[in-house]
């Protein structure tokens, strides 16, 4: 819900979302699902990609269609050994056995938390301080090193285009993926899915790869979305024996409206120069509360399993799902705190078209404001009622 009071922008309410600190023991726990000979094991891309910032201070930002790069010293081959952390067409089956939104195996594609393309991946600039550290003169180029990953400026020995180093860059790991039918359609350009990790500040900020339950919140867009189709196309169920408490609720609604408070802040107050982006009516934000009914209607949640479990889907980063619900329900309340994701799944070709996206982008929210003025949906309000099909 939008409580309809407006926030004091102070830096504690961004500075409290970020993880310990820049040392570089914080990360080495973490843990990301990868194969290795067909089977399942772990890495941790998180320690990689710091690391790739002071081992190699001179490198770029990983560009546009850049691939992970060989490192032929054997210190560097221990750091970043050969294989990508993309995920591969014939490896989606195996490292996402099931979507979010079903326990048992159901056709989807992989969508990126953190925006797999590179000018919307570059619009969640806030996210590498809350990852890896509060660092509020963070140059510029490191958020973009941190998203996109460390790329050389030597061009390999053949090919023609510069190469990622292998496991770098927040938004190509598995921790920023998850698996959801009709994603493009649903989650991206028209969302109708909101997910919110069952969790506490803290408890989200010392996640290292665990298995957490999350809210599935479902509403229409506009009044042309048929939710029986979204339904069906998404394979979610409005029927499950897996309900939501009351507190639980209270819990996950806590966590969205702490991140979009944050995140708030970091745009009006600390969006670095470079980051030519248009966060679209951002002074006017609002922040989400919980309805309270003395009655409401089942609230629907998953499980993520662990990212080191060969079953289930591997839970997303708690950090980067709550940046990419709150920019979901941002966006269907007509403000902007991130670009719309790719509209094609592991895409890193794409051209961003950024005139095209900026009029797309003004029209979805000015149709968006005219609904809410008009007939006031659910998206205004978490009132934790959209699930029923009755």
């Amino acid at each position: 819900a939008v409580d309809g009071s407006s926030f004091r922008l102070v830096e504690t309410a961004y500075s409290c979302l970020c993880r310990g600190n820049t040392n570089n023991r914080f990360l080495d726990d973490f843990k990301c699902r990868k194969l290795a000979n067909g089977a399942i094991v772990t890495n941790n891309p998180y320690q990689l990609t710091f690391i790739a910032i002071t081992k190699f201070p001179h490198d770029l930002a990983a560009e546009v269609g850049s691939e992970s790069r060989s490192v032929k010293t054997e210190d560097k081959k221990a750091l970043f050994p050969s294989e990508s952390c993309s995920v591969k067409t014939e490896d989606k089956e195996v490292l996402f056995p099931c979507s979010v939104t079903t326990p048992n195996s159901c056709p989807g594609h992989i969508s990126h938390l953190v925006s797999a393309a590179w000018t919307p991946a570059n619009s969640f600039f806030y996210v590498p301080n809350l990852l890896f550290g509060y660092k509020p003169d963070r140059p510029v180029l490191e958020i973009r090193r941190l998203l996109n990953g460390s790329q050389s400026k030597k061009r390999p020995a053949t090919g023609t285009g510069q190469k990622r180093r292998e496991h770098t860059g927040i938004k190509h790991m598995i921790s920023n993926m998850i698996r959801l039918p009709g994603q493009s359609e649903y989650f991206d350009v028209k969302p109708c899915f909101l997910i919110l990790p069952i969790l506490s500040l803290e408890e989200a900020k010392n996640w290292k790869g665990k298995s957490y339950e999350a809210l599935i919140l479902i509403d229409k867009w506009d009044d042309g979305t048929n939710l029986a189709d979204v339904c069906s196309l998404t394979c979610f169920a409005a029927a499950s024996a897996n309900e939501a408490s009351n507190r639980e609720v209270t819990k996950a609604v806590t966590l969205l409206r702490q991140f979009v408070k944050g995140i708030g802040y970091a745009i009006q107050k600390k969006k670095p120069e470079g980051i030519c982006f248009d966060y679209e009516n951002i002074a006017s934000l609002r922040l989400p509360s919980e309805q309270q009914y003395a009655e409401r209607k089942p609230v629907n949640k998953v499980t993520f399993t662990d990212q080191n479990s060969s079953t289930g889907h591997p839970a997303p980063d708690p950090m980067l799902l709550s940046c990419k619900s709150a920019a979901v329900w941002a966006k269907r309340n007509s403000w902007i705190l991130a670009a719309s994701a790719e509209p094609k799944d592991d895409d890193d070709s794409f051209t961003w078209n950024s005139m095209y996206e900026c009029e797309a982008e003004k029209v979805l929210a000015a149709r968006r404001k005219r609904a809410r003025e008009e007939f006031n949906p659910i998206g205004i309000e978490i009132e934790c009622t959209a699930l029923s099909q009755s």
